[in-house]
C-alpha cells in the first residue's frame, strides 16, 4: 500500500506526519509511561497499540524516553519554548488568517503582504501597543527591505 502524492504537496505532507508522530510519541508517554504527578513509572506495551507498535519498538521507544541526554535537550527545549524573545501574540489565527484580514481590512488586491509586516502584526496586543524590541526589528526589518 502506499499514497500517492502530487510533488508540490510532499513537504507539506511530510512535515504534517512529522508533527503528528511527535505528538503520536507524547501521547504514548503521558499516557504509558509516566503516573498521575509526571513521574515516570515502569510502563507496559499498549496492546491497543500492537498492530503498529512491536514489542522491540516499543523497548527502543521506552529506553529512549528514560535517556539522561534526551532529558537534558528537553529540558532545554523546555525553557527556550517557554520565554520567547517576541511572543506571538494572534492566539489561534495564524499567519495565514492573519494575513487574510489586513488584506480585508485594509481593501488591498495585493494577494501577500511583507513578511516583516505580518511578521509585526503578530505580534501587536489587543490594545494595540508595539512593544519597543518588536518595533526596532521591525524598523531594521524595514530598512533592510529598501
Amino acid at each position: 500500500r502506499s499514497f500517492h502524492i502530487d510533488e508540490s504537496r510532499q513537504k507539506y505532507c511530510i512535515q504534517l506526519a512529522g508533527k503528528r508522530l511527535r505528538g503520536f510519541r507524547s501521547f504514548l508517554c503521558n499516557k504509558f509511561l509516566k503516573d498521575e504527578e509526571g513521574k515516570f513509572v515502569e510502563g507496559e506495551w499498549p496492546m491497543k497499540y500492537a498492530e503498529i507498535i512491536s514489542a522491540d519498538e516499543w523497548d527502543n521507544f521506552v529506553a529512549k524516553r528514560r535517556n539522561e541526554k534526551f532529558h537534558e535537550v528537553s529540558d532545554i527545549n523546555r525553557k527556550r519554548a517557554s520565554k520567547p524573545a517576541y511572543p506571538y501574540k494572534k492566539g489561534r489565527t495564524g499567519y495565514a488568517r492573519l494575513q487574510q484580514r489586513i488584506l480585508t481590512e485594509e481593501k488591498s488586491d495585493a494577494t501577500s503582504l511583507p513578511e516583516h509586516v505580518l511578521w509585526k502584526a503578530a505580534r501587536v496586543g489587543k490594545d494595540g501597543a508595539v512593544v519597543e524590541a518588536v518595533q526596532n526589528v521591525y524598523d531594521e526589518c524595514e530598512t533592510l527591505s529598501q
